[in-house]
């Protein structure tokens, strides 16, 4: 019975040991575990700080360009009043002087006879041109002035309806110079 009972102890210490041993085992595992999720709470603290501050950093930024956004629709505000203002100004010019063109060839000449001899011969080329372009504007007629290379002189670029371009010389020649 000696025997038994020592088998018994035997037995019972080496389960103790083995217990014990899977205890420590546990406690250990727990332990790194414990760490582990110390380590994981720290970085989740960390990464939560750096994304409040990113977060207080663009609600600033969109603050901003709110700010931005609302001063440009201002400035958009003023620059198309300014735009209906100047349309409605160009609208009352245009109704109180209407540009027209020359209706023929005809019209243009019986214009130039006219015209060519209500300026001064004295005048430069460029002064004669402008002179034409001032009457014609007075007379409602759309008239601008341009170089011509070719010819080195100042000419008067002119549209006759429907659909043709003549050239006009300071002394009242003309040509047609092509199709629009």
């Amino acid at each position: 019975m000696l025997q038994t009972k020592q088998n018994w102890f035997r037995r019972g210490f080496i389960g103790l040991c083995i217990l014990s041993g899977l205890l420590v085992a546990t406690v250990g595992f727990l332990g790194y575990q414990w760490n582990n999720t110390a380590s994981a709470k720290d970085n989740l603290q960390s990464s939560y700080n750096t994304l409040s501050a990113e977060k207080e950093g663009l609600i600033t930024e969109n603050i901003s360009l709110y700010s931005q956004v609302n001063t440009l629709n201002s400035q958009n505000s003023q620059k198309s009043s300014q735009i209906i203002n100047l349309t409605n100004q160009i609208n009352q010019l245009n109704a109180k002087y209407p540009q027209k063109y020359f209706t023929s060839v005809t019209a243009l000449k019986n214009w130039l006879n006219t015209a060519v001899n209500k300026v001064s011969w004295s005048l430069s080329g460029w002064d004669r041109s402008l002179a034409l372009q001032k009457l014609a504007l007075a007379d409602g007629y759309i008239w601008n002035i341009s170089y011509d290379d070719y010819t080195n002189t100042y000419i008067n670029v002119v549209f006759v309806e429907p659909e043709y371009i003549y050239y006009v010389w300071h002394d009242g020649d003309y040509e047609l110079r092509g199709y629009y």
